[in-house]
């Protein structure tokens, strides 16, 4: 089987009680993909996005945008 192409970003509320870091954190470590973020959004609980959506914006722009336009070579 082909090695997947597709980045794979997490962006994870650092006080989420339905799903938390830790176990977010293992499900990542286990995707193979070329190119890999995991961040955590400080103060944020489940509806990270929501509660800190600058924080977010900032993640997006400078992880998501270079991997889906081409910027970032996969490590």
């Amino acid at each position: 089987m082909a090695a997947p192409r597709a980045a794979a970003v997490v962006f994870q509320g650092e006080h989420d009680v339905l799903t938390p870091p830790a176990p977010a954190r293992r499900f990542f470590d286990d995707v193979s993909a070329p190119v890999k973020e995991f961040a955590l959004i400080e103060g944020a609980s489940h509806f990270a996005s929501f509660r800190r959506p600058e924080r977010f914006l900032d993640l997006m722009l400078t992880k998501v945008r270079p991997a889906v336009t081409g910027e970032l070579i996969g490590r």
